[in-house]
């Protein structure tokens, strides 16, 4: 597993990076545990899921910050995926956004090893699609490979089933639910996001809610809109134990409090870059789910082991986590004015804790323990 070495200062600065883990690192060999991997690729999501046999999904690549130095771009990515492309069975474009695939052609081409490929899992259809996917399906031979749900019409809330994805073909005890998809009709137009594939990573006792950019049709709160359906229509089953923020911690048409008030997540990661322009992820959303009244749910992995919100014991040495959080990190006041926290001790994992460095986060669990690793360097 990575080097991970903590800082013992507050505010990180560059020369707290020393001995931590560079760019060049690799997706480690199988060790029967589930991971999640949250690359540092600026504003876009680029996440890895490793089965505990090694087969990979994966679940949105691209992002903004395509050219932006600092950030993980083609090489590192590459570099990260080295002798494993083979081990890709499932492909997962949540929606037609750039920030959400434009790293596939550059990175999944056929000059490398894509034959372990089985799905490619998009929103909406084929004839709808971004031109760069057809265009990477075509460069690997993968076009019949391609999958919709329930044609590319909305599925999930409206009680018509979307299915689900075969994260980890030989695990049956690692299920991955779709429960949302195309759900906003914006195959034609309109706003992409809505039809995000929201999908649900259940294993054993522990869950993981991956959202793509799934959002609203509008910024009011009391919008009986996509977020409202979701969380009426399923309720208790959205709980989950992971939260990953959806769009990259956008707060007018994403991560409303209806959300918030039926997941009950213990953790959060988010992929965002607030110096983009966006002023994402946005402090309301970490301070929603901090200050949440009645049941606040966020967990604290370094608290003391009686202390109220102490993330539990973890009883499985092989277990790679860190004890300690990420201390720091970077929210949006405004899409103009940040906000550098740096004295977090709750579960808040983000890939651009600060200006001047990137983090590789990485979720791993046995489906009873589980927790995240900082892999932080500068930029």
């Amino acid at each position: 597993m990575f080097a991970t070495i903590l800082c013992g200062c507050a505010l990180l600065s560059v020369g707290c990076f020393a001995g931590l883990v560079q760019s060049g690192a690799r997706i480690p060999d199988p060790d029967g545990l589930l991971h999640i991997y949250a690359l540092p690729i600026g504003q876009g999501d680029t996440n890895i899921i490793q089965c505990p046999d090694g087969s990979l999904t994966v679940y949105d690549f691209g992002s903004s910050n395509k050219e932006s130095p600092g950030f993980w771009g083609t090489p590192e990515i590459s570099g990260f995926l080295e002798n494993r492309f083979s081990d890709i069975v499932n492909v997962i474009v949540t929606h037609n956004h750039y920030d959400h695939y434009s790293y596939l052609g550059d990175v999944l081409h056929s000059g490398q090893d894509m034959g372990g490929l089985e799905n490619v899992f998009i929103s909406c259809t084929a004839d709808v699609m971004a031109s760069p996917i057809g265009d990477w399906l075509q460069d690997i031979g993968a076009s019949e490979k391609l999958r919709t749900f329930n044609d590319g019409r909305a599925c999930g809330m409206n009680g018509v089933d979307c299915g689900s994805v075969p994260l980890c073909p030989n695990d049956e005890t690692i299920r991955a639910k779709v429960m949302a998809a195309n759900y906003g009709d914006q195959c034609e137009g309109g706003n992409p996001n809505i039809d995000s594939v929201v999908i649900k990573i259940v294993y054993d006792e522990v869950s993981v809610l991956l959202n793509g950019d799934f959002e609203d049709f509008t910024s009011d709160w009391s919008e009986e809109g996509p977020q409202f359906d979701m969380a009426s229509y399923y309720g208790e089953e959205l709980q989950v134990t992971v939260y990953q923020i959806s769009h990259h911690g956008a707060s007018s048409l994403a991560n409303k409090p209806v959300i918030r008030d039926v997941i009950h997540p213990k953790a959060l990661f988010v992929s965002g870059n607030f110096w983009y322009g966006y002023g994402h992820p946005r402090c309301s959303i970490f301070d929603g789910f901090i200050e949440y009244v009645p049941v606040k749910t966020l967990c604290k992995p370094g608290d003391d082991a009686n202390g109220e919100f102490y993330c539990g014991e973890h009883v499985n040495p092989s277990l790679p986590i860190d004890e300690r959080v990420q201390s720091t990190y970077t929210c949006g006041e405004s899409s103009t004015e940040a906000r550098l926290v740096t004295d977090n001790d709750y579960a808040i994992y983000t890939t651009t804790p600060t200006e001047n460095s990137i983090n590789l986060i990485t979720f791993s669990t046995d489906g009873i323990n589980w927790g995240f690793q900082n892999n932080i360097q500068a930029r």
